[in-house]
């Protein structure tokens, strides 16, 4: 039987061995592509690092993103080193009484604060409001000037119309006889002019000292308040942080955004330690101190505050390179037991440590001096009798 060849796989113990069943040789595999990716990866995480440690790109998940809480102590330090700075300001209040009474109030003030001198800080604002009480509508304006304790005031528009209909409107509440109704619709008109030529256009001085009110203290008493104060809410914060928005880009600067949230239990401590350290040293006069049970029920009335109310929480814009505010605004709605209110602010600051020159008025009068003129004229009219005779209202 003939024996069957058998070919070996190995080349070179068979020469023989077809090319074409040679194993094609496995190229090696280079490490080269790894390390080069490795590379890339690491610079990328790098530069990722770099980007956010520097905050060129500072997304809310940022790890060197500062919180929010040390955001606002930055602020609260910040705002120690404030000069001068511009406000522009905006309240306002709507209540809507259960039976069917209204009343509004907006105002808007703007203007410079210039704090540079301790003793006598100074502000000049132009403000306008308007009272609505029912239809009635009380528009005024005009400017205010505060020179350390000594405030001056001039108005520019008063409500001339809007006077003499709640004049009509408070007299059909009184009790009155028709003779003394018959007075004061007599007098109305003439009282309405006499106040706007007293006071429209006038600088009118309000001095405590000249008033005689013994609330103006030393330096020293103020500087001790401020720095109980700064203390005080530093360890019982008012505000605290309730939700972290994305910053916000205003003229080209970039803003920290936070919603706010008042701290009720540290509301609560801050008036417990800050009102007996008024009294003990003797800031305010005496007439002015809380009585120890009216310090007691503090507790219960900001409780029974926020039980109508609820949560208060306000809006504020931080600047990122100076840590100053912005901005504050909010709103709320609520319903007490007189009824319904309806509350918002917005205030925006600006031109922190611009020069500004702050000057009190070239000439002023005296509010006391306004007062005597208009008493002296008011009881030299034949209805003085009524003016000078009070009477029960409701």
């Amino acid at each position: 039987m003939e024996e069957r060849q058998i070919f070996s796989i190995n080349k070179r113990e068979d020469p023989n061995y077809p090319a074409y069943f040679e194993e094609p040789l496995r190229p090696q595999r280079s490490k080269k592509p790894f390390l080069i990716l490795g590379v890339v990866v690491a610079l990328i995480l790098a530069g990722l690092t770099g980007v956010l440690a520097s905050r060129i790109w500072d997304p809310l998940w940022n790890p060197f993103r500062p919180s929010p809480e040390a955001v606002l102590l930055k602020a609260f330090e910040a705002h120690k080193g404030v000069q001068t700075y511009h406000s522009k300001i905006y309240l306002f209040l709507d209540a809507k009484q259960e039976r069917g009474e209204s009343f509004s109030f907006e105002a808007q003030i703007e203007g410079d604060s210039d704090l540079s001198d301790k003793d006598a800080p100074k502000s000049h604002m132009n403000f306008s409001f308007s009272v609505f009480v029912g239809p009635i509508k009380l528009p005024f304006s005009g400017q205010t000037i505060t020179i350390g304790d000594v405030e001056y005031f001039k108005i520019d528009k008063l409500p001339f119309v809007g006077l003499f209909q709640l004049f009509t409107l408070f007299g059909e509440k009184m009790k009155m006889t028709e003779q003394e109704k018959a007075k004061i619709e007599m007098g109305k008109a003439i009282a309405i002019q006499q106040i706007g030529n007293q006071i429209i256009g006038k600088w009118i001085r309000i001095s405590l000292d000249e008033l005689g009110i013994g609330f103006g203290k030393p330096k020293e008493k103020k500087e001790a308040l401020k720095k109980k104060a700064e203390e005080l809410i530093l360890k019982y914060p008012i505000l605290k942080p309730k939700q972290e928005f994305k910053d916000k880009v205003i003229n080209g600067e970039r803003y920290y955004h936070y919603l706010l949230s008042v701290d009720k239990e540290n509301l609560k401590q801050f008036l417990k330690e800050i009102l007996p350290f008024v009294e003990e040293e003797k800031i305010y006069s005496r007439e002015t101190a809380m009585l120890p049970q009216e310090r007691k029920n503090f507790d219960v009335k900001i409780d029974e505050f926020f039980g109508q109310v609820g949560e208060v929480t306000t809006e504020i814009w931080i600047s990122k390179k100076t840590y100053l505010v912005h901005r504050i605004n909010g709103k709320k709605e609520f319903k007490d037991k007189k009824g319904e209110k309806n509350i918002a602010w917005d205030m925006v600051f600006s031109n922190y440590n611009q020069p500004v020159q702050i000057l009190p008025p070239e000439e002023s009068t005296s509010i006391m001096e306004i007062i005597r003129g208009l008493m002296g004229f008011f009881f030299q009219q034949p209805e003085a009798s009524f003016w000078s005779q009070p009477t029960p209202i409701f």
